[in-house]
């Protein structure tokens, strides 16, 4: 039990390459919606608190969460307007106002994490003591992912693809979009962010090149399963993690 922890999961995306008029968090990997799968799976963990940040078609997701009698202690939260990561996750600031522990970060279309991996992550995070703890994985092909810049073992940034020098581009470990921070500090770092970026958004990996330039501790798991951090954006993705799943059952 993960008591000191609190989840916020985002789900507030359009998913506008899955080509259809159903959130994407809503299509199913094993029969099962993408974000029931995210859920399950955090609210094995046995945490504080569970927030769920919804955005696009937002009341149809929060419908069928509500119409869960399982899922009665997830709070939803809205992304009224999607100004990217960082924005989302502020949003839960209110729901967490004064709560000094930490804060588990996942994304709600990412389904096939495991509970083991989780709680590798938040015991490395809480024993290390780190401002931020990143869970990342290496990938032959890393195009499109974010790249994790060290210094030595020391995580300093997150480089963005859009954004990435060709050096940067050519890093293979890439940050899954899974964190842990301490809560205070993320929250007080959120604010300090700035949507300088070709996108004009507010971006959650910029908290870590933040708190980094602060002298703040920044660790980082490995996670070896590609597949198990894969996010589903397309129904070619979704494909394959519902492969994925079933060789996984079997």
């Amino acid at each position: 039990m993960f008591k000191g922890f609190a989840s916020v999961i985002l789900g507030a995306g359009e998913g506008t390459r899955m080509k259809s008029t159903l959130p994407k968090v809503l299509h199913t990997v094993g029969g099962k919606p993408l974000v029931d799968h995210v859920l399950d799976t955090v609210l094995s963990l046995g945490m504080d608190q569970q927030i769920l940040v919804l955005g696009f078609r937002g009341k149809t997701v929060a419908g069928h969460i509500q119409d869960n009698p399982g899922y009665g202690q997830v709070t939803i939260v809205f992304q009224a307007k999607r100004l990217g990561s960082g924005h989302a996750v502020l949003q839960s600031a209110k729901v967490l106002a004064g709560y000094r522990g930490n804060v588990l970060v996942l994304c709600a279309d990412v389904p096939l994490i495991t509970k083991g991996t989780l709680q590798k992550l938040m015991t490395l995070h809480q024993r290390q003591g780190n401002a931020a703890t990143i869970l990342t994985t290496v990938m032959t092909t890393p195009t499109g992912y974010g790249r994790i810049i060290r210094a030595g073992d020391q995580v300093v940034r997150i480089a963005e693809e859009k954004d990435a020098s060709e050096q940067e581009k050519q890093v293979q470990e890439i940050n899954t979009g899974i964190y842990c921070f301490q809560a205070p500090e993320l929250f007080r770092i959120l604010r300090k962010i700035k949507p300088n970026n070709q996108k004009k958004e507010y971006y959650l990996t910029d908290a870590i090149g933040l708190l980094q330039q602060e002298g703040a501790c920044i660790g980082a798991l490995v996670c070896t399963s590609n597949q198990e951090v894969a996010g589903i954006n397309d129904q070619h993705q979704l494909a394959a993690a519902n492969a994925y799943y079933t060789s996984r059952k079997l």
